[in-house]
Order: C-alpha cells, then structure tokens, then sequence
C-alpha cells in the first residue's frame, strides 16, 4: 500500500469485521464508488476502502481535501461520528485523543475538555474518567475503544485484585482463620491440634512460595 492513514484517521477505531464485510461486498459488486480523500499525503477518510480495494485489485479513486488542520480534524469527526455505531465510552476515548489534538492546535485545558465533550457528543465528567482509564492501562483503554467495556467495566477491571494478589489474600485469610479455630479449640485431641498446626505450616510454605513468584 502507498498510502497510510492520517493521524485524525486514527482517532476513530477501525471498522468492525460485519461493517467491513458490508462495505467489501459493495466495493466488489460494484466497485469503489466514494472517493478516499487524502490530506497531507494521508487517508484522512476512506482507509477501510482503501484497503479492501488494495487486497482485491479494484481500482479507487482519491480527492484531495483542502483546508487547514482544524478544518481536516472537523470534517473527520462529522462524517464518522454520523455513521459510525458507536458506544459512549467509545465517543469518551475519542474525546480524550480530540482533546490532544485541540491542545496542539491552541487550546487550552479548560477550552480543549469542553470542546472535544461537545464535538463527540458526550459528557465532560465521562471524557475525564475515561483519561483517568487510559493513564492507568492502556490495555484496558484499548478494549474502551474497541466497545468491548464500558467506562465503568473499565474501572471494575482496574479495582479489582488481579488473581495472584486475589490468592495471596485468600491464603493469608485461611490462616488466620484456622490459627484463631486452634486457639478456641482449647483442650481437643492432640492428633486434630497436630493435623490443624500441619495446615498451617503448609500454609506458611505456600504463602512464601507465591510471595516469590
């Protein structure tokens, strides 16, 4: 391929496989239709047909857009956020990327918050959030815009103990939960105080373990 994707391109995820598979079986039915307009060199609109028409050998045609950096970045959030199906966690995680990009153009913090909620048609207080999501895990913000988790399935998931801090805490619980029955058991059989104190010690070997993986 000779040409790759504007940086406002990428402020939208890419096209699902049943919204690909739609747009693939027009372009081989009936070729490719609407023009993929370039900016600076770039796609700034069209790269899914773009490639679909790269890996089947149909000819595209392309169309220069002419304006400034505000007025490309204006034109890509209107058309996608016209026909794209997306979820308002997925417009939060664009919002954030909007909003570094209405910072490089002059904005302030204030000015770029508010505008970038505005221009993706979602709450300022869901953009901040979904920062907050993105600055903690990128893996996690990833899923964010690929509409795989909300913004708060995204907060669960980094709140919640991962399975090994999870383990360690279950262990640790059980011991004390079997130290504290063996201090109450008081004058039982020395065989049951012998099994109960052999527990715990391979408690105390298992905890050691997992504190070294």
């Amino acid at each position: 391929m000779n040409h790759k994707p504007h940086r406002f391109a990428t402020l939208f995820p890419r096209a699902d496989a049943a919204d690909t598979a739609t747009i693939r079986n027009d372009i081989l039915k009936n070729g490719c239709r609407v023009p993929i307009v370039l900016y600076e060199g770039k796609i700034l609109d069209g790269w899914t047909r773009y490639t679909i028409c790269d890996q089947h050998n149909v000819k595209p045609f392309f169309r220069e857009f002419h304006g400034n950096d505000k007025e490309a970045l204006s034109h890509v959030m209107s058309l996608n956020l016209c026909r794209r199906h997306l979820t308002q966690a997925q417009k939060a995680a664009i919002a954030v990327d909007l909003k570094h990009e209405l910072l490089k153009q002059g904005a302030t913090l204030t000015e770029s918050l508010a505008e970038a909620a505005l221009i993706a048609k979602v709450g300022s207080r869901s953009v901040q959030r979904m920062e907050r999501v993105q600055a903690e895990s990128k893996k996690v913000a990833d899923k964010v815009r690929n509409g795989r988790l909300s913004i708060s399935e995204a907060e669960r998931v980094l709140n919640t103990p991962t399975d090994s801090e999870e383990a360690r805490r279950l262990l640790l619980q059980a011991k004390a939960t079997l130290r504290r029955a063996l201090f109450l058991m008081g004058e039982a059989p020395q065989r049951v105080v012998n099994d109960m104190r052999l527990v715990i010690s391979t408690l105390d070997i298992v905890i050691k373990r997992h504190e070294d993986w």
